[in-house]
């Protein structure tokens, strides 16, 4: 047990470290994808993807998947589950450019500071997976949420997992590639010229989703699987079962649930610990172009987001990283309907956001140089 505690913490750690050096956490960030103003975000995300597609679908080519322990995980598909939970997450998503794993991120990144949306954002987490505790059983008498079926892309296509996981990977660095090109990026000059100060700054976007997907495959050779949600899922069950009341959500505490646990526990620690050993950015976001204001308003819409945030992912099988980096390369259909579901509903959300003047920070950037 202390051994599955260390490894899931170690994992959490090192996703945490990479999700707060490509500045994941950050509102301009986040919303600057959804608006199609900066594309970082997304090119690290499209990169891990890519970098875990190769790395199982090379393991299944030369045969080594399951003496390795690389044998990617199917997300069960449910039907409309998954838009209806992606419509949730989406909206909750580009309410706040916050996901369950960059909420952790944000709040341990702002200990000491008079900023709460991120722990507020946290505590929303776990009243909606209480939520669904709740409502699961009517939404599965419903029809909304099906019967699970273990359906995959090349299944469907007839095709071996190799070749169709290799041209996933393939499309997905080549589109990073041509976003880096083609894209907007705006950059950040704090004067960084030696590799330690580099190191302290903002990390590229592409060794960080190489990181990303490495992480992916070795949480993969562990039995373990990086979902942020799934791991305030499985924190939630273990602190339940902990007190005498297991959750119908949870009713085992295994070994795999403890490694969940402690997964969504490490990447706080992971972005604390980068926090620490980063030199000062001057990113531009809500919470610094109006301080009074966002700190008035953050705190209700982040606990609100929160909530929502969890209530979608457990709804429609998934987050950011668990129905899109993670689950993309195993070509699991539901993560496919997922992901592209809140993907699709955040971009409206945020570009209607935009239209109203209340993302007007991601155009006044006076530090930020825009440009290759």
């Amino acid at each position: 047990m202390i051994s599955n505690i260390a490894m899931g913490a170690l994992t959490g750690m090192a996703f945490g470290v990479v999700l707060y050096k490509v500045a994941a956490m950050r509102h301009s960030r986040v919303l600057g994808m959804l608006t199609f103003a900066d594309l970082k975000i997304m090119k690290f995300a499209f990169t891990a993807i890519a970098v875990s597609s190769f790395g199982y679908g090379l393991a299944d080519i030369v045969g080594v998947a399951t003496e390795w322990n690389l044998v990617p995980r199917i997300n069960a598909y449910t039907g409309w589950a998954h838009v209806l939970g992606g419509a949730v997450f989406g909206v909750s998503m580009a309410a706040t450019g916050l996901c369950p794993g960059t909420a952790a991120c944000r709040a341990s990144a702002n200990v000491g500071k008079s900023r709460y949306d991120g722990w507020l954002a946290v505590f929303g987490l776990f009243v909606g997976v209480a939520l669904f505790a709740a409502v699961k059983q009517p939404l599965v008498d419903s029809g909304i949420i099906g019967s699970p079926k273990s359906l995959t892309l090349h299944g469907v296509l007839g095709l071996p997992y190799a070749p169709v996981a290799m041209l996933l990977g393939t499309f997905f660095i080549v589109l990073s590639v041509m976003l880096d090109r083609f894209g907007p990026e705006p950059r950040y000059d704090i004067g960084t010229t030696s590799f330690k100060e580099k190191l302290q700054g903002e990390w590229h976007w592409l060794p960080s989703g190489i990181i990303g997907g490495l992480t992916v495959l070795w949480a993969t050779q562990q039995d373990g699987y990086i979902g942020f949600s799934g791991s305030v899922l499985a924190l939630y069950g273990w602190g339940l079962d902990a007190v005498g009341s297991p959750s119908v959500l949870v009713p085992e505490v295994s070994a795999t649930i403890v490694w969940r646990a402690a997964l969504i526990g490490g990447v706080a620690i992971g972005a604390f610990i980068a926090h620490l050993g980063s030199r000062a950015i001057e990113w531009p976001s809500a919470d610094d172009a109006t301080p009074a204001t966002f700190q008035s308003t953050a705190a209700l819409s982040s606990f609100g987001a929160g909530t929502g945030l969890a209530f979608g992912a457990m709804v429609g099988g998934g987050c950011t990283t668990g129905a899109f980096i993670s689950a993309f390369p195993t070509l699991s259909l539901g993560s496919f309907a997922m992901g592209g579901t809140f993907f699709v509903v955040a971009l409206a959300t945020a570009g209607a956001m935009r239209m109203s003047g209340s993302l007007g920070f991601l155009s006044s950037a006076p530090q930020a140089q825009v440009g290759k």
